[in-house]
């Protein structure tokens, strides 16, 4: 029975390293484990597993790029089967190397020499293995001795190697049980250090100096701990490219062919090698999570989620025309074949009959000699459903370089599709674009991709895809259709319905009509389906025709039979209600009068509005009649004001002050008079236009 548990760890790695100048220590074996199988997701990331045999207690390293850690650590899976257990997952951190061999007791920073290594661990015993000289003049070597002692430290000092010439030497000076003594470290073959704990402390320090190396690299040793040999697995997610799909379609009389490929690449440091493949088309959540670095969240917010984010990509299609064959094509039909007359305007070939036919045989030739792809490739894949995923298993073990790419054959089926003309006005003003309504019969699934389009053999045009399902219909286009031609015509009206008032509002109901007429004009010599794409908008009503081929979540999709050169109409009517307001309180007599020669108004509302115009008309009088009153009291009170000045400045025995006394006089009773001519309209005004908003807040009719 299989033992499996899960691990994610963080510890400090103690991978060992050797030195030239150590005596080796057996050093733990460190397994090797290839990858044997690998599924790659479209959503940017994939899973690896690696497989092995073990045996007792093993160390496995694996290399990983820095950025790929954080991904390691919350993913990481293992498996050690027949009793084994699993121990603890150790990697580098983040700290610079530097920092890092600064703690251990011997420092490596500096690349020392024998000499500064020896003199950093003074006081320490030692075990130095040495070859002395019987004679030093003449370097004549003598047998290989072993010294233990205490290393005192390492002294400069002069050695003469001729008569008249002298070379400072290194030595090493040591505390022996004889006493003390020198041993020139040109002699010292090995040295060994007695003291355990110095000992595992320098193999660690270039332990760390040897993952240094590659900065972008770090290591993560795995510790299973059992007995015997025994099957051992690892997986994980890493960052990996999203493997991408591309398509071939052949359109032929006798049906249509589907060919896809799988775009797949090796973008790790790391060779596969007969690796079982899997391509998941799918888009499961994937987030990235800073794991790695020590994260310090102040409470009681939980920092890591702040980076959790959901990133879906966006696609947009291409599309190209290629239109020599379809040309050659329609010319010879149009009279360029021998015998034929050349049309008047010359198109195509100047009106030569024997250009056009050498350029006929010439197309007939190459589309004989037409690469034919259908039916002669061999898939690779099987397939497998993930439930919201669907998975391409590759049947063989691959093997793929680092640093590769490769195209994997995955479909090879015939399809359902029909020919079809696509008009939509956003795309192109004028052409429709020529296309498929494709529909895929395949137990496949079909990965968004690119398709390149062969008709009869020679290229069509591009087109692209979304995902599609088994089962599933998509239209594709992939050039642009020159011969025929569509025109679009747009109208707008609006009926009005009721009118009806709602205390003292009058409610008008109309019907707004948008009309779209599309005339197709299809310029070639078989009858065409077309396809006319109007946009779906939820606030208007469809009525005319009362339902669409299709309806997409943008567009209506309407279907149109073209005959060779006979114009036929596709009429596209859709209503939307709408409503409009009057308040009649606010309303003059001209809105008044509008509203009644209105036919949809019935016999009650016109009555009712007939009604609210006599009493709006008298309160209109009586405000006339006010208004009047007040202007022929300002004139009187303006004139008595500039008699006033005038007075002033008379004296009252003049003739002509008299003559102003007495027709102020009078003024005076007139401004009495119309005063209380101005408060009577006024509080029949008041009168009336309560009168009238009490009718209205209680007017309701239909």
């Amino acid at each position: 029975m299989l033992n499996k548990r899960l691990l994610g760890v963080m510890a400090v790695s103690t991978a060992l390293a050797l030195s030239p100048l150590v005596l080796a220590q057996p050093r733990p074996d460190s397994a090797s484990l290839p990858i044997k199988q690998i599924v790659l997701f479209s959503s940017g990331v994939g899973y690896f597993q690696r497989e092995g045999e073990i045996e007792g207690n093993k160390r496995v390293d694996l290399q990983f790029r820095m950025e790929d850690i954080n991904d390691l650590l919350k993913s990481l899976v293992l498996e050690d089967s027949a009793g084994g257990q699993i121990a603890t997952v150790n990697y580098d951190n983040r700290a610079p190397v530097e920092h890092t061999l600064k703690s251990f007791a011997i420092d490596l920073r500096s690349n020392p020499s024998m000499a500064d290594l020896l003199n950093q661990v003074r006081g320490q015993e030692i075990e130095v293995l040495t070859t002395v000289d019987i004679n030093p003049a003449a370097a004549v070597v003598g047998q290989a001795e072993k010294i233990v002692g205490t290393i005192v430290g390492v002294e400069k000092k002069m050695r003469a190697v001729s008569k008249d010439q002298a070379v400072q030497i290194a030595q090493l000076n040591m505390l022996t049980k004889d006493g003390l003594r020198g041993v020139p470290l040109s002699q010292v073959q090995r040295v060994r250090f007695l003291n355990t704990e110095l000992d595992q402390e320098f193999r660690k320090a270039l332990a760390v100096l040897a993952t240094a190396h590659d900065s972008q690299r770090k290591t993560v040793s795995l510790n299973f701990m059992g007995t015997g040999t025994r099957k051992v697995k690892v997986g994980y997610i890493t960052e990996s490219p999203m493997w991408k799909t591309s398509y071939r379609l052949s359109i032929k009389k006798d049906g249509v062919f589907l060919q896809g490929w799988a775009i797949v690449e090796n973008t790790t440091d790391e060779d596969w090698t007969n690796v079982q493949l899997g391509l998941v088309s799918g888009r499961p959540i994937s987030f990235q999570m800073n794991m790695y670095d020590p994260l310090f969240v102040p409470r009681p917010v939980v920092e890591p989620e702040l980076f959790a984010s959901l990133r879906p990509q966006v696609y947009e299609g291409n599309m190209y025309a290629d239109r020599a064959v379809e040309e050659l094509e329609k010319a010879a039909r149009r009279g360029y074949a021998p015998g034929g007359k050349a049309q008047a305007e010359g198109k195509g070939f100047g009106g030569r009959a024997a250009d056009a036919q050498r350029a006929l045989n010439l197309l007939q030739k190459k589309r004989k000699d037409a690469l034919d792809f259908t039916g002669n490739m061999q898939t690779i894949s099987a397939t497998s459903d993930l439930g919201e995923y669907f998975e391409y298993l590759i049947r063989q073990p691959i093997s793929l370089p680092r640093q590769k790419s490769a195209l994997l054959p995955i479909i090879s089926d015939p399809v359902k599709g029909q020919k079809v003309s696509i008009f939509n006005e956003s795309v192109h003003a004028k052409f429709p674009l020529r296309g498929l309504q494709f529909t895929n019969d395949t137990p496949f699934h079909l990965n968004q991709g690119p398709i390149t389009v062969f008709e009869n053999g020679t290229y069509a045009g591009d087109a692209r895809i979304g995902h599609l399902q088994p089962g599933e219909t998509r239209l594709l286009s992939y050039a642009i259709d020159l011969g025929t031609e569509v025109e679009p015509k747009r109208t707008e009206a609006n009926d009005l319905l009721k009118v009806k008032i709602v205390r003292g509002i009058v409610h008008q109901e109309f019907r707004h009509r948008e009309i779209k007429t599309y005339r197709v004009l299809n310029r070639s010599d078989e009858t065409k389906t077309v396809l006319i794409e109007h946009p779906y908008r939820s606030h208007l009503t469809l009525v005319t025709p009362k339902k669409a081929k299709e309806r997409t979540r943008n567009v209506y999709r309407f279907e149109v039979k073209a005959e060779p050169n006979d114009p036929v109409d596709l009429v596209v009517e859709e209503h939307q209600p709408r409503t409009t307001t009057i308040r009649l309180s606010n309303s003059d007599s001209n809105t008044v009068q509008m509203l009644l020669r209105t036919d949809e108004a019935s016999a009650e509302v016109k009555k009712a509005l007939q009604r609210a115009l006599g009493m709006k008309t008298k309160i209109d009088e009586l405000r006339r009649d006010l208004a009047r009153e007040q202007e022929e009291l300002s004139e009187i009170e303006r004139e008595q004001a500039r008699m006033r000045e005038n007075m002033k400045v008379l004296p009252q025995t003049a003739e002509i002050y008299k003559v102003y006394l007495k027709k102020f006089l009078a003024q005076e009773s007139e401004i009495a008079k119309r005063r209380d001519k101005i408060s009577e309209l006024r509080e029949a005004v008041d009168a009336e236009s309560r009168g009238y908003e009490r009718f209205l807040a209680n007017l309701n009719v239909e």
